[in-house]
């Protein structure tokens, strides 16, 4: 049930994403954030906040350097060389005993760097560009209970808007469906910024068994950008 799972959230993922020193005594804290905010931005790099949320990794790096970075960390630990037709060298499959930013201990934490073959529109406004494609860092929560889920999922929310103040770059990505042990249903928000580029989907996903045994759920946050 488990390796099924963890199958369905990865899934539940991709298609959304495929998808200093300064004078600041006077500043209030809610200065303090906006300054923070515009200097990320203005300097090309990802928000501090996103980059604490995917455990201080270097989002800013390419795929494969990135790659290097997780597979050194003693943080986490590599469980599959196949998936998908990948070669090994090029994703990253695995699981970790850090809950990075969760209150609530999961039962377990999937890992995964990937890329995908969508295009991506990188300009805001901007058509699919057929030369540019994602890759995609996803961490995957897995709980027993669904308090906990829905305890983190309004706690990321809460941590990401900010960071995204164009709220016409901020889509619901809500759905139910089946599958072929039973449905499942996802509640979730896809965070887009252009300066740079790069996508963040937070997802709350209840898989619900047809043969009536317990449920299980999920909190899944993605990380997407063009793929170098």
């Amino acid at each position: 049930m488990k390796n099924t799972l963890l199958i369905l959230a990865f899934s539940a993922m991709i298609s959304p994403l495929g998808l200093s020193a300064k004078d600041s005594e006077n500043d209030t804290p809610a200065t303090q954030e906006t300054n923070t905010m515009a200097d990320a931005m203005q300097s090309g790099h990802v928000h501090p906040t996103i980059v604490n949320m995917f455990y201080n990794l270097p989002l800013d790096r390419p795929r494969l350097e990135l790659r290097e970075a997780i597979v050194h960390d003693k943080r986490f630990i590599l469980t599959d060389t196949t998936f998908n037709g990948f070669t090994p060298s090029s994703f990253f499959k695995g699981i970790t005993a850090d809950k990075g930013l969760m209150t609530s201990s999961p039962d377990s934490t999937q890992v995964m760097l990937v890329y995908g073959n969508a295009l991506l529109v990188t300009v805001k406004g901007g058509q699919p560009d057929p030369d540019k494609h994602p890759m995609i860092l996803e961490v995957t929560y897995f709980y027993s209970n669904k308090e906990s889920v829905e305890k983190e999922y309004a706690r990321m929310l809460e941590m990401v808007q900010p960071v995204f103040t164009d709220t016409t770059s901020i889509v619901n990505d809500e759905w139910e469906t089946d599958y072929s042990r039973g449905t499942q249903k996802c509640v979730g928000k896809i965070f887009d910024t252009y300066e740079p580029y790069y996508r963040v989907a937070i997802s709350s996903v209840t898989y619900t068994p047809a043969d009536g045994s317990k449920s299980a759920f999920v909190l899944a946050i993605a990380f997407s950008k063009e793929d170098k």
